[in-house]
């Protein structure tokens, strides 16, 4: 800018009349201070002090068409709106601070130097909030925001974060929309434990939640019908490895495998469906401790040796080794059992311990039944039913032999309680 009071060869001119030397020179210093300011077509606002390294303003600054280029930091109480390119010098710790909305055209660009690993780019709109919005039509290209790392190094990392101020805040989270379309929303839930729950809303929570995880590491589909489907997955095979849920529906195409689950791994306990149907486990014999109640309704079968008790008439009494299996609710047994009697024509009973107890006492005879025979030379008739009153099996003869017959048999009873 030209001094009124110094001519181009720094010869007085008559406006300095009267004025101090001291003033003059002091005048001059002003006047170069001054003619180290960048060049802006628009406002610059209040200035607030100007140094070699630093631009302040205090109002807002407009720039409409030249590039501006800053060597130090630059600190603006106000807006900042330009059409050109802006760049930040090479000092290790310049940075650019607009505490109002910060804006570039369509042309412009900001540039960090790459050279200037602590440079910085703060935007604060309000005291800790902080934040950087783009909204601009970009036909036939891509809209990219990208966080980069270059270096590698077992340290180096590339982090993109949001944060909430406690835990009394909302959630932080993120958005996929398409306008006009759907919504997915995705983040921390804070009213939910601080689970993780994607949901297809524009917030998290309520029936809209597609998908949860627990800090415990828990997944669920926490929404009424929600499925799991892993038909493209592989046109032959589906497979879980580890799932807990109150429903669950399996769904195979391979065409002869068919499906398997197990429990542990696959030595150990395990369920199957043959691809024809067939149901298949590898622990379901000889397993009748973990087959009692009704709340569970198991499939298995083993071997045990009954109690066989004489009642009535009976001299000696013993059982074999005998099968059985549980169908759900239903146990039956097969097996034989030796009555010896102690007179011929007399009514004889004797009780019949059963492998599977079946939690309370038979009410009446019927409750378990089925047939028996005699094996030995003579033809003698024989009934088997429930003890009332007991969780046994009863046998019932009047023996036309009083040798020490073996009798075989099959009972079917059910699981009462």
């Amino acid at each position: 800018m030209a001094n009124p009071y110094f001519t181009a060869s720094g010869v007085p001119t008559q406006r300095s009349n009267g004025v101090s030397g001291v003033i003059r020179q002091e005048i001059a210093q002003i006047a170069a201070a001054f003619d180290k300011l960048p060049a802006f077509s628009g406002n610059l606002g209040k200035l607030v002090a100007i140094g070699a390294s630093a631009l302040v303003a205090s109002g807002a600054i407009t720039e409409s068409g030249d590039d501006v280029a800053f060597a130090g930091d630059v600190s603006i109480v106000g807006a900042f709106a330009t059409q050109g390119n802006n760049t930040l010098g090479n000092a290790q710790a310049d940075t650019l601070t607009v505490s109002g909305n910060l804006i570039k055209g369509a042309n412009g660009n900001w540039t960090l130097p790459a050279a200037a690993s602590g440079d910085t780019l703060n935007v604060a709109a309000l005291a800790g909030n902080y934040g950087v919005v783009q909204a601009q039509s970009m036909a036939g290209s891509v809209a990219k925001w990208q966080l980069r790392n270059t270096s590698t190094a077992a340290s180096s990392a590339a982090q993109f974060s949001v944060e909430v101020g406690g835990t009394a805040a909302g959630d932080p989270v993120y958005q996929a929309i398409v306008t006009g379309g759907s919504t997915w929303t995705w983040g921390i839930d804070n009213s939910d434990s601080d689970a993780w729950l994607l949901a297809h809303a524009a917030a998290l929570g309520g029936t809209t939640n597609r998908l949860r995880v627990s800090t415990a590491g828990v997944l669920s589909l926490p929404s009424a019908g929600a499925s799991l489907d892993f038909s493209d997955i592989s046109a032959t095979q589906a497979q879980i490895n580890s799932f807990n849920s109150t429903g669950l529906e399996i769904v195979t195409r391979h065409a002869t495998a068919g499906i398997s689950m197990w429990y542990g791994n696959a030595t150990g306990v395990g369920l199957g469906i043959k691809s024809d149907g067939r149901l298949y486990g590898t622990a379901m014999h000889n397993n009748a401790g973990a087959m009692t109640g009704v709340a569970e309704q198991f499939f298995g079968s083993g071997t045990y040796t009954p109690t066989v008790t004489g009642t009535a008439n009976v001299t000696g009494a013993s059982g074999s080794p005998c099968h059985f299996a549980r169908l759900g609710n239903m146990v039956i047994v097969g097996g034989a059992i030796s009555i010896d009697p102690t007179t011929v024509g007399v009514l004889t009973t004797a009780t019949i311990s059963l492998p599977i107890p079946p939690g309370a006492n038979f009410a009446n005879f019927s409750q378990c039944g089925g047939g028996i025979g005699d094996m030995g030379a003579g033809v003698q008739t024989a009934a088997v039913g429930a003890n009332v009153g007991a969780q046994t099996a009863l046998f019932v003869c009047t023996p036309t032999s009083g040798v020490n017959n073996l009798w075989t048999f099959t009972l079917s009873y059910l699981i009462l309680a």
